[in-house]
């Protein structure tokens, strides 16, 4: 009987935890788990998001896939924080809705590994892509439904693991802004 309990021990797989972000010790009480599936719209999940940074907390996503749980601290600074509007946009790569975007220039999701390597190993090579691997920042952003966001998340934290930097993942969820209808050119 305990030869039953214990062969059966073997075929399980080990839950693994992988964190990505900046974690810091000791501030491990900042932090505060969301969980995606309480959030009917991305615009409340964005709300709590503003609410935690604004009082000092660490917002974390936690997702799963197979044996495989990612808790993802984010990138978020509070609302009034400069350092929203201040990253130079090479240093940016955008997710929106099921789209990645360079320099406005459009990508699909599959191009992520790519763009985010040529990033990463760019080392202010190319005036193009990011000037340095640790000023990378992945932003998310949605019109209103958010359904495919952990797929998203998945498939960043993938391509991330698969490239290795040294550095940290820095992801950023955002409001989106169509900065078409902000600036319209004359043509439009």
């Amino acid at each position: 009987m305990l030869i039953f309990f214990v062969a059966c021990g073997r075929d399980q797989k080990q839950k693994v935890v992988k964190k990505y972000g900046n974690y810091q010790t000791g501030k491990e009480n900042r932090e505060v788990l969301l969980t995606l599936s309480s959030f009917k719209q991305y615009e409340m999940l964005l709300n709590r998001i503003d609410n935690l940074t604004y009082s000092d907390s660490i917002p974390q996503i936690s997702i799963k896939k197979e044996n495989i749980q990612k808790v993802i601290n984010l990138h978020n600074s509070s609302p009034e924080s400069l350092e929203r509007i201040l990253h130079k946009q090479k240093n940016i790569i955008k997710i929106h809705n099921d789209s990645v975007y360079k320099f406005s220039v459009p990508y699909t999701l599959d191009s992520l590994k790519n763009i985010m390597q040529r990033n990463y190993l760019n080392k202010g090579k190319l005036d193009r892509y990011c000037s340095n691997p640790e000023k990378l920042l992945i932003q998310i952003s949605y019109n209103d439904t958010f359904d495919n966001l952990e797929e998203v998340l998945h498939l960043v934290t993938e391509s991330y693991d698969s490239i290795q930097p040294k550095v940290s993942l820095k992801i950023c969820l955002i409001h989106y802004i169509n900065l078409k209808l902000l600036f319209p050119t004359e043509s439009e």
